[in-house]
């Protein structure tokens, strides 16, 4: 802004140091001409006029014209201060707007996200010397009803640890579902109520399998699965999933596994 100022007053300085059309001096070299001398005839005689003198300006038409070129100088000045001061106070005053507009965006977001359904999965393990049994429920953890409009359990053993490191990436199931897939009558989950999703027991399900490698923790058997449901206000669609592995060792006899994050999500 200053040096705006500056430039201005080098611009006005020239002009009022050298006024124009002060006398002879400020007249192009190549336009000199002699005062002229007019002659009247009076009478039958020649009386030479006096000769006319180049106009030349009072020193008070001089200042008069240096004030006004400084008062414009600071005029101009002036403006742009206003302009930049304004300028100034209007950025401030997007920022804020912008500022608050994003406070109330993630204070509706929040609001929208306690208020909202959570459909979880709650994991029980029995187990005893000869006998090892899991239970898994849904539990609506949310503060409305949640709409359940399809959902799937499933028990795999693995031949060996070194699969569940080579998992694919998405979690794949015994039966392919799709958003269009619904159950035949959807089930509706208040808060703090839920239901069985799936259920294993050594004594009825472990025909097939060798039991006591498992219970030895020398092969694993993984619980997969998940729940897809509809918040009852919005619309919107959410899913669960889940992937805990039979683990022997931990005191809940189950171990949260997946090679990703898909595996144990919650939308």
């Amino acid at each position: 802004m200053w040096k705006i100022l500056a430039v201005l007053a080098l611009l006005v300085a020239p002009s009022a140091a050298h006024p124009q059309n002060n006398g002879a001096k400020n007249q192009p070299n190549s336009q000199h001409t002699a005062p002229t001398t007019a002659i009247s005839v009076v009478d039958n005689s020649c009386n030479p006029a006096p000769a006319q003198s180049p106009s030349r300006k009072s020193p008070e038409a001089k200042a008069g014209i240096e004030w006004a070129n400084w008062a414009l100088v600071f005029v101009g000045g002036l403006t742009l201060i206003v302009i930049s001061v304004q300028t100034r106070k209007i950025a401030l005053a997007a920022e804020a707007s912008k500022v608050a507009a994003q406070s109330a965006l993630t204070q509706a977001t929040y609001m929208v996200a306690s208020e909202r359904p959570w459909l979880m999965i709650e994991c029980e393990s029995n187990r005893g010397v000869n006998f090892w049994n899991f239970s898994f429920k849904v539990a609506n953890w949310g503060k409305s009803p949640a709409v359940v409009t399809n959902h799937w359990f499933q028990w795999e053993p693995l031949k060996s640890f070194e699969e569940i490191e080579h998992l694919p990436p998405y979690p794949k199931y015994r039966t392919v579902v799709t958003e269009m897939d619904r159950l035949v009558h959807s089930e509706w989950v208040a808060p703090s109520k839920g239901f069985e999703l799936g259920s294993f027991s050594s004594f009825s399900d472990s025909d097939s399998l060798d039991w006591n490698a498992i219970f030895a923790g020398t092969k694993p058997l993984i619980f997969k699965g998940y729940v897809r449901y509809m918040d009852i206000f919005s619309g919107d669609s959410h899913v669960t999933r889940f992937c805990y592995l039979a683990a022997s060792q931990s005191v809940t006899g189950l171990k949260m596994i997946g090679p990703t994050p898909t595996y144990n999500e919650h939308t």
